[in-house]
C-alpha cells in the first residue's frame, strides 16, 4: 500500500507516472505489468486513470537476451 501511495503521489506531481509492478491475480500466479497512472480532473472530482499491460513476454525476452550475452562473454 505504501508503494501505491508513492506512485499516486508521483502521478499527481508529474501529470502521469509509468512504472513496473508485479500483479497478483486470483486466477493465476503473479505476473509483471507496466502501469500508467494519469490524473483526470473533471467537474465531478479528481480521479486516477489506471492502465496496465501484461509484460510477461517482454520480461522473458529480456531474460533470454541476458542469458545469451552471458554465454558470449
Amino acid at each position: 500500500r505504501d508503494k501505491a501511495d508513492r506512485m499516486i503521489a508521483l502521478a499527481l506531481a508529474q501529470g502521469s507516472h509509468r512504472f513496473e509492478w508485479i500483479h497478483r491475480s486470483p486466477h493465476r500466479a503473479d505476473f509483471p505489468v507496466e502501469v500508467l497512472l494519469t490524473p483526470i480532473h473533471l467537474d465531478e472530482g479528481s480521479f486516477i486513470l489506471v492502465t496496465w499491460r501484461d509484460i510477461t513476454e517482454r520480461k522473458e525476452a529480456e531474460t533470454r537476451l541476458r542469458e545469451q550475452a552471458a554465454i558470449i562473454d
